[in-house]
């Protein structure tokens, strides 16, 4: 006789707490990344295009690098546990109330640094590395090529970069929220209160 018996009906699932979809967050964010794309894809096509090739590779590898970090910090607000923070929020550290309050709009946060700023870094590094191989390739029978290699190797920069500041996102995501707190406590921000 078998005494492994199944259980009976479906197990219970933990509860998800659902967020509400803000309209009007997402028109501020489609706004803002309209501007925010438009200023850097203008500062591309005419202070890049007119530095030289040795400034240019270093302004594509601040691009790659900022893109990087931002879904780093994305990610770490996504997965952090607000609950470590909470002792330092009740003690009035102010590292801790910024800490949580990142965490509680985590929503919000990943959207900026993941959507927002990300998704731009990886337009603008794009059209730096057109610039870039429009420069270096300059004989027709090679610059389609050449075009490609620098795209591919600039996709495959970003690409693997990001998938080693997952790991550090994901593992390192408190430590991360704690240093991006002490930066933002610097910034002067206004609170609402009188």
């Amino acid at each position: 006789m078998d005494t492994h018996t199944k259980p009976k009906g479906k197990p219970k699932q933990p509860e998800k707490t659902k967020t509400k979809l803000n309209i009007r967050w997402i028109v501020t964010v489609f706004i803002v990344s309209i501007s925010i794309s438009a200023i850097l894809s203008l500062i591309c096509n005419e202070l890049i295009g007119h530095m030289a090739i040795l400034m240019q590779f270093i302004v594509l590898l601040l691009i790659i690098f900022l893109g990087i970090l931002f879904d780093i910090i994305g990610l770490a607000v996504a997965t952090a546990d607000e609950k470590q923070f909470h002792s330092m929020a009740a003690r009035k550290i102010k590292e801790g109330k910024i800490a949580v309050a990142m965490i509680r709009n985590a929503d919000k946060m990943s959207s900026v640094c993941n959507d927002v700023v990300g998704d731009i870094c990886g337009i603008v590094s794009g059209a730096t590395a057109a610039s870039i191989a429009m420069r270096v390739f300059t004989d027709p029978s090679i610059s389609f090529f050449g075009n490609l290699l620098v795209t591919a190797l600039v996709s495959g920069m970003t690409i693997g970069g990001k998938a080693i500041g997952k790991y550090f996102g994901m593992n390192f995501s408190e430590d991360i929220i704690y240093v991006i707190a002490k930066l933002v406590r610097f910034i002067p921000m206004k609170t609402g209160k009188k």
